[in-house]
């Protein structure tokens, strides 16, 4: 199956990857340099929102400076940078800062933006930040202030919250071990904190959203911060940090824009935070808390222009109540000890690691990238030589973007595998973001840190935009198999295999440019059988069919000077 996907890739990828010709669909080189004479700022929010996306095609037309994009949070702005305003970046930029004040201090509005989702039949929830689009309506609204002084920086962007949460079928009974909330993802015994369903009532509050405060030196930057973050060059799924769940707190030290080497530009980004279990998952408020730390690193060579590689890391390790020991090195070990050990004084750990590669030709509209990434570090340097595949996932991506005078056309494509299937000879297999020694898994508040299509799934995206000076529409077609590794054994167990958990989904989209307000809108139907293995757990029926519409609504409000 893995093979097929690389043959499918090379196969939509190969015809695009040449050099267009000018008039044929060649972007304007003229822009496409590392600066821009007079650079217009893009408002994004988050690191993988429209306007995020925008950047990145325009980086691809030849509008926008090249960049990495492989370490995203929305405070950078060296990714919200387009060379100059014109018909096709005009709606997408805002001027100057709104106040200038004595003293150098500078003060702008953020934009304020509402979404709105509605779910007929179950949940579908993709890089939503703290937004649950359960059953039903869930709905956000988000906005805030910013502010630069001198090389002082910090935004309070919250976000309000209502999540209907209407019922849907879902598993019940007992738990698969005792403590488990009724609501527990049912895979891997347990061992992860990925409720179905946060509870049986309406649920509305209040997050922090894209809030931080940082201090920038030179090339260096260090604050504290509830940014989401994306690490890696997907667009739709990345296997180390996404959109998916919440921002959680968090310290960072990381570079503030490429240092540029004499072999190559060099950037990275770590991270210390805390991760929170969901009122969801267990009765053992004793491992309620997990620390979080990670890094993240990229490099682009000097004689490869448009070439991008990268690698991240996640450490995870148990909380205690009492708070670290004195003698803890904690901000240290993460980045020293590599190898895996259950016996330490702080309780066990859990390690991820990805490396990742972007590759975008100058002049030619073109982009594609990869990251690979494993769940379990190896035992040593013989395991690593014979089974590198072991708790691995992967992504395969590209984009073509062509320009027609006024308008843009771009076609992409995605594939991303989470599954663990082979045999293996010196070790067991397990799912990518669960863990047996710390439960909660690679999560935060119940939701996942990495690819929102969940542990061992794998998917296929094929997707046409079109971007215009007064819109921006497109269309696209999906399937989705849902977390085969969790439920295949169990399902094989009792029915022999005749199912598996799979939705096949198109959708179309569409984002208006009225004066300073944006309205999008976007209609996906999706067809799924055997959803979660309902089914399996029933006594009437062995299969499930469900028909689902999600509908999506978007106004913006973006302030002026």
């Amino acid at each position: 199956m893995k093979r097929a996907y690389y043959l499918l890739f090379l196969f939509l990828a190969h015809p695009f990857a040449v050099p267009a010709a000018h008039g044929q669909g060649a972007p304007r080189a003229s822009a496409a340099t590392e600066s821009c004479p007079a650079p217009r700022r893009v408002a994004q929010l988050m690191p993988s929102d429209a306007h995020a996306d925008f950047v990145r095609v325009a980086q691809l037309a030849g509008m926008a400076p090249r960049s990495s994009l492989l370490l995203r949070r929305g405070a950078d702005t060296r990714f919200a940078v387009v060379c100059r305003e014109d018909e096709m970046t005009a709606p997408w930029s805002q001027p100057g800062p709104g106040l200038s004040l004595p003293g150098g201090l500078h003060i702008d509005l953020i934009p304020l933006t509402s979404s709105t989702h509605y779910n007929s039949a179950y949940p579908r929830d993709r890089n939503n930040g703290a937004l649950w689009a359960g059953r039903g309506v869930s709905t956000e609204l988000k906005g805030g202030v910013s502010f630069r002084w001198g090389p002082l920086s910090g935004a309070f962007a919250p976000v309000l919250l209502y999540e209907q949460n209407r019922a849907f079928s879902i598993v019940t009974g007992t738990p698969p071990r005792p403590g488990l909330s009724p609501y527990v993802y049912r895979g891997n015994t347990g061992n992860i904190d990925w409720p179905r369903r946060p509870g049986d009532e309406t649920q509305s509050g209040i997050d922090l959203g894209q809030s931080y405060l940082r201090l920038d030196i030179f090339p260096i930057a260090l604050g504290v911060s509830t940014e989401n973050l994306w690490w890696g060059p997907g667009r739709r799924n990345a296997l180390i940090m996404s959109s998916t769940a919440p921002g959680f707190p968090h310290v960072f030290l990381g570079s503030s824009r490429p240092v540029n080497l004499w072999f190559g530009k060099f950037e990275f980004d770590a991270v210390w935070g805390r991760l929170e279990e969901s009122d969801y998952f267990d009765d053992n408020p004793e491992n309620d808390r997990r620390l979080i730390a990670s890094l993240a690193v990229g490099f682009g060579p000097r004689w490869i222009p448009g070439l991008y590689l990268g690698a991240s890391r996640s450490f995870l390790s148990r909380l205690p109540r009492t708070g670290l020991p004195p003698t803890s090195s904690w901000l240290l070990d993460p980045y020293r000890d590599v190898r895996d050990n259950p016996t330490k004084a702080e309780g066990a750990d859990n390690q991820l690691l990805s490396v990742f590669a972007r590759w975008a030709p100058p002049r030619t509209g073109f982009e594609a990238y990869f990251e690979f990434a494993r769940d379990d570090h190896w035992a040593d340097f013989v395991d690593l030589m014979s089974e590198p595949e072991v708790s691995g996932a992967f992504i395969l991506g590209f984009q073509q973007v062509l320009t027609r005078g006024e308008r843009w056309w771009r076609i992409a494509g995605e594939l991303a595998d989470l599954g663990d299937r082979l045999p293996t000879v010196r070790r067991r297999n397990f799912t990518v973001y669960t863990h047996g020694q710390l439960p909660q898994g690679y999560t935060h508040r119940g939701r996942l840190l990495g690819a929102a299509i969940g542990p061992g799934s794998n998917s296929q995206y094929l997707g046409v935009d079109r971007f215009s000076p007064t819109d921006v529409r497109g269309i696209f077609i999906e399937r989705v198999r849902a977390h085969p590794d969790a439920n295949a054994e169990a399902w094989l167990r009792r029915y022999g295999g005749a199912g598996s958990d799979i939705e096949w989904s198109i959708g179309v989209h569409q984002r208006l440019f009225l004066r300073r307000f944006d309205l999008g809108w976007a209609v996906t139907h999706s067809y799924r059988r055997n959803r979660d293995y309902v089914g399996l757990y029933a006594t009437e029926r062995y299969f499930t069919a469900e028909r689902n519409w999600h509908l999506r609504l978007d106004l913006a409000w973006r302030p002026g000077r």
